[in-house]
């Protein structure tokens, strides 16, 4: 099944039951930008064994069904964390289909202890705030560490502190739902949010209309179990989509320490790196060049990077909360003994995350007991997504919630890797259709540009063919040059628009005659380092060149001093690796261009020159690449840029 058929599904999924009556609730602004979003809150317990004792006030945020005559009722959505997700209800109006948002009002909410909603927080330093108990350096560190977290949480949790897990969430989910005198709610999760849509659906059966589930935490599961799969078959699997050697990976974690100006660079910090760019296949550009730059001893770009993949990481109240959250729910050990025996053998077995699937976590010195895994009962009809090689919520864990769930329930895997399937299969969409406007866009002023070159540069051929007949010897071998130079013109802009026009698989082969062409008029030594590279997408191919041709242009401009231009061009795991480096003078004032995916580019470059090399690092980052422009070592000056490519 396509990936736009099956989205089709699951948008139908939630369209399919008559309409319901509209809640008569006041709203008020949102703490956040919005156009027809409105926020409320909504007083809980904080004990609902205790409903008459302390109060917390929920957020809850809400955007309106834009066709009323038409609207199925409440869609209440939790995206993954857990973590505060009240602008969801606005930013979800971008993503989810045009017939989602007419017929539903949209709704989410900050749960207990996080965001605005009575924020929990331990005071934890940046280093204890990673909720994978990473490995320390002995068994005995890693332990401590787990025990002071746990203290610093007790003392500074409060009565929320022991009222922070899924079930409580849950009951706050049916307050939600009667503020919005809602009689059943639908339900999307995301992540995290299907362990709360399993836990919602079996505390509260007959209040669910229709649900949801995408990236699915296996319920029947404690959390420490869904965590051990995740960090050693689920990790291991996605990884091969990243196509690195796992040898060559031990290596690098088994390596020195590498000082960066954003921190130190260790086994702990690859591990935050690779394990979270796992999720998202858009990671995989920076994450190659994090691994060549600790390989390279380059601190300064691994110090870029790494801050890109987010190993560096302070936010006291995610970090606080996610630990309550987890220790509330899961049935972890409270022996240390147990952890230090389990997590050697791992380390053992599953040397790239180093134990940490089994390491011990602050839940074994948690103040409050765990209560009993949640179990699905009968209810409303379920359906389940869930990418086939997810590294955080495993395909297997999907199947078992399907089989708890029994015949009410559907599981569809999508097979590709990463975590998240059903958004980020409209944000696809959404990114195709904008790319083919906009190719169609660019090849219309394309075809134009291109009658208006070869018009004008016929005309230069033209004339100089016509002079020649009467010229001297000498200025006939000048206008037999210009002659040529602009036949060679005419086909590099006619080679130009045909793979603007094309959208087949294409290669590099012409980059020799790129090379040889500049060569031939340079007065350095050009090379050409060029391994095989096979066939690539079309805009990969075109961007590899442009990149070239732009870093050529350069030189002839800015680096007339040069001796030596050596181009390289690399096929590695998920990257294409094209550099262009000189010898020539850098400028005074130093300085890089820089650019990688979601972000601009930065530029301090060769004097004058127009913006080419800004402007094509921003076509760099939009294919998901990364291009970095500055002196070379010693000496001299480097673009390389890193396009991504299937493994």
């Amino acid at each position: 099944m396509t990936a736009d058929r099956w989205t089709a599904m699951l948008t139908t999924l939630l369209l399919a039951v008559p309409a319901g009556q509209p809640a008569r609730t006041r709203w008020g602004e949102c703490p956040f930008e919005a156009s027809t979003t409105r926020c409320a809150t909504v007083a809980v317990p904080v004990d609902y064994g205790q409903p008459g004792g302390t109060t917390i006030d929920l957020h809850v945020a809400r955007t309106p069904a834009r066709d009323p005559g038409h609207r199925l009722g409440v869609l209440v959505t939790s995206t993954g964390g857990p973590a505060a997700h009240l602008a969801d209800a606005a930013a979800l109006t971008e993503r989810l289909p045009a017939e989602m948002l007419d017929r539903y009002d949209i709704v989410s909410f900050d749960q207990r202890g996080f965001g605005r909603s009575a924020p929990l927080t331990c005071g934890l330093r940046p280093d204890q705030q990673y909720t994978i108990p990473w490995p320390l350096e002995t068994a005995a560190a890693t332990t401590e560490r787990a025990r002071t977290i746990a203290r610093q949480c007790a003392e500074r949790g409060g009565e929320l502190l022991s009222h922070m897990g899924t079930a409580d969430v849950a009951r706050d989910v049916d307050r939600i739902r009667q503020f919005l005198k809602a009689d059943r709610i639908s339900f999307l999760g995301i992540s995290y949010g299907t362990y709360l849509g399993t836990a919602y659906g079996a505390m509260f059966p007959g209040r669910v209309r229709r649900m949801l589930l995408d990236s699915v935490v296996d319920g029947t599961r404690g959390w420490r179990e869904v965590w051990r799969e995740a960090l050693t078959s689920g990790f291991e699997t996605r990884l091969r989509d990243f196509g690195e050697s796992p040898a060559e990976i031990r290596r690098l974690l088994a390596g020195p320490p590498l000082e960066t100006p954003a921190g130190t660079i260790g086994a702990t910090q690859l591990r935050i790196a690779l394990y979270g760019a796992m999720y998202n296949d858009a990671a995989f550009p920076a994450l190659s060049g994090l691994l060549t730059a600790v390989r390279e001893r380059d601190a300064a770009a691994a110090a870029k990077l790494s801050t890109e993949l987010q190993v560096w990481y302070d936010d006291d109240n995610t970090a606080s909360g996610q630990m309550a959250v987890f220790c509330a729910d899961g049935t972890f050990p409270r022996s240390p003994e147990v952890y230090a025996r389990e997590a050697a053998a791992d380390a053992v077995r599953h040397p790239l995350t180093g134990g940490a699937s089994s390491a011990i976590w602050p839940c074994a010195f948690w103040p409050a007991e765990a209560p009993a895994v949640i179990r699905p009962r009968e209810g409303a009809e379920v359906l389940l997504i869930n990418a086939t090689r997810d590294p955080a919520t495993t395909l297997a864990g999907a199947q078992r919630l399907r089989h708890a769930f029994g015949d009410r329930a559907r599981l569809v895997s999508a097979d590709h890797g990463g975590h998240g399937v059903y958004l980020r299969s409209l944000d696809a969409a959404r990114l195709r259709a904008a790319a083919e406007g906009r190719r169609e866009q660019r090849l219309r002023t394309a075809r134009d540009l291109h009658d208006f070159f070869a018009h004008e540069v016929t005309g230069i051929v033209l004339e100089a063919q016509a002079a020649r007949l009467d010229a001297d010897d000498g200025t006939a071998a000048t206008l037999t040059r210009i002659e040529e130079a602009g036949q060679r013109a005419l086909a590099a802009v006619d080679r130009a628009m045909e793979l603007t026009r094309s959208s087949e698989p294409a290669g590099l082969d012409d980059l020799a005659d790129v090379v040889g062409r500049f060569a031939s008029g340079a007065p350095m030594t050009v090379r050409l380092d060029a391994a095989p590279v096979g066939v690539l997408d079309p805009a990969v191919a075109g961007t590899a060149r442009r990149v070239v041709m732009e870093a050529l242009t350069n030189v002839r401009r800015h680096a007339a001093t040069a001796g030596t231009v050596l181009i390289r061009v690399r096929r590695e795991a998920t990257a294409l690796i094209v550099s262009v480096s000189d010898d020539g003078d850098a400028p005074a004032a130093g300085g890089l261009v820089t650019a990688a995916p979601g972000g601009g580019a930065s530029a301090a470059a060769r004097p004058a020159g127009g913006t080419g090399l800004a402007a094509l690092s921003r076509d760099v980052a939009a294919l998901g690449g990364s291009l970095q422009a500055g002196p070379g070592d010693p000496a001299g000056w480097t673009v390389r840029a890193a396009l991504p490519v299937p493994s």
